[in-house]
C-alpha cells in the first residue's frame, strides 16, 4: 500500500475544481489498495513543494497539464519533482521539453531519420522570416501549446498573404511562436505508446463531416460538442491498415518517442499519405488519462483495463525511481 499524491492542474488558475481524470484515477488507485491524495497545483513554487512535503507521498501521480495556467510550463513542474526526488509517473522533465516544442522536436525527427512535414518557424522578432522552401497548402498552429489551441479551418492557409495574415494573428494571441508546417492530406492515426510498446492503433472518422470540411482534428472536433466539427467525426479501431503499413507506423511511433526521450506512456499523432508514408505530426507526453480517452481506449483494446492501467503506470514510477532509466 503507497501514499499516492494526485498532482493536478485545476481547471483555472487558483481554482480547485478538478478535472474527471483526477477523480477516476484516485477511485483506481483505491481499487489497487493505495491511499489517494488529490492535490491541486499552487501558483507558487513555495507552495507547491511545501504542499508535497506535508502530504509526504510515497509516489505522486502526476496528472499535472499547465502551472498558474500556462501549459508551457508544464515541464518545469516535472523538473521539481525530480528535484525533490519524489518517484512520479509519466514524463520527466527533459521529455516534456522536448515533445511539447514542435520545432526542436522536428530536428530531432530529422537527426534520427524519422518522417515529418517540413516547417518554419515564425517570431515575433521576426514574424515574416521563412527559412528553406515551403509548399502550400500550409498548417499554422502555436509551437509549444497543446490540447489543439487556436487550430481549426482558419490554420489552413493556401499562399503567403494567407500565411501572413495567420502568423500575426497567433503571434499576438497566443504569446508564443508559430509553427507554419506542410499540409499531409490522408489518415489521421493515434498511435499509443506505453513503456515502447505500441498499442492497438486508432484512426479519425473524418466521414461525418460535411463536404469540403477540412479532415482535421481541431478544437472545436475536440472540445465543442455543438460544432459540426464535433458531431462529424470520431475516433474509432483503425481499419484496413495492411501489416506493413502498420509495422512502418508502429516503428515510426516508437522511434518518434525515443527521439524525444520520452518514456512511460505517449500519444504519437501521425498522418499517412495516399502512398502509404506515415508523417508525424506530434508526440504528446502523458496524454489525457480520462477513462473514456484515445490513451485510455487503445489500452482496453491491448486488454489493460483502466484499473491495472492506472497500477502499470504506478509500479514503472516506482521501478524507474530504482533504475532512473529511458525505456
Amino acid at each position: 500500500m503507497k501514499r499516492v499524491l494526485v498532482l493536478y492542474s485545476p481547471y483555472t488558475p487558483g481554482g480547485r475544481k478538478p478535472d474527471i481524470v483526477v477523480l477516476q484515477v484516485a477511485r483506481a488507485l483505491a481499487r489497487l489498495g493505495h491511499i489517494p491524495v488529490p492535490f491541486p497545483v499552487p501558483l507558487e513554487i513555495d507552495a507547491l513543494v511545501a504542499g508535497i512535503r506535508k502530504a509526504g507521498p510515497d509516489v505522486i501521480f502526476n496528472l499535472c497539464e499547465e502551472f498558474r495556467g500556462d501549459g508551457k510550463q508544464e515541464a518545469r513542474v516535472a523538473a521539481v519533482l525530480e528535484l525533490l526526488g519524489i518517484p512520479f509517473t509519466g514524463n520527466g522533465s527533459l521529455g516534456l521539453s522536448l515533445a511539447l516544442d514542435k520545432a526542436l522536436s522536428k530536428k530531432l525527427y530529422e537527426f534520427h531519420n524519422i518522417a515529418y512535414p517540413e516547417a518554419a518557424v515564425f517570431t515575433s522578432e521576426k514574424p515574416d522570416l521563412v527559412v528553406g522552401h515551403l509548399n502550400f497548402p500550409l498548417f499554422v498552429k502555436p509551437m509549444r501549446s497543446d490540447a489543439s489551441l487556436s487550430i481549426g479551418d482558419v490554420s489552413f492557409v493556401k499562399n503567403w498573404d494567407e500565411l501572413r495574415t495567420r502568423v500575426r494573428e497567433l503571434l499576438r494571441k497566443t504569446r508564443d511562436a508559430v509553427l507554419a508546417e506542410e499540409y499531409v492530406p490522408g489518415r489521421e492515426i493515434y498511435a499509443a505508446v506505453l513503456f515502447d510498446r505500441v498499442l492497438p492503433l486508432l484512426e479519425v472518422d473524418f466521414t461525418g463531416l460535411p463536404a469540403r470540411k477540412l479532415h482535421i482534428m481541431g478544437r472545436a472536433a475536440k472540445f465543442h460538442r455543438n460544432s459540426a466539427a464535433y458531431r462529424g467525426t470520431r475516433v474509432t479501431a483503425a481499419k484496413k491498415i495492411s501489416a506493413g503499413l502498420r509495422r512502418k507506423i508502429e516503428h515510426t511511433a516508437r522511434e518518434a518517442c525515443r527521439a524525444c526521450q520520452v518514456r512511460s506512456y505517449a500519444r504519437v499523432d501521425i498522418r499517412v499519405n495516399e502512398f502509404d508514408e506515415p508523417f508525424v505530426i506530434e508526440v504528446n507526453p502523458n496524454p489525457y488519462l480520462e477513462i473514456r480517452s484515445e490513451f485510455a481506449r487503445a489500452a482496453r483494446m491491448h486488454g489493460l483495463k483502466y484499473v491495472p492501467l492506472v497500477g502499470r503506470l504506478l509500479e514503472e514510477a516506482l521501478k524507474r525511481s530504482r533504475t532512473e532509466r529511458v525505456f
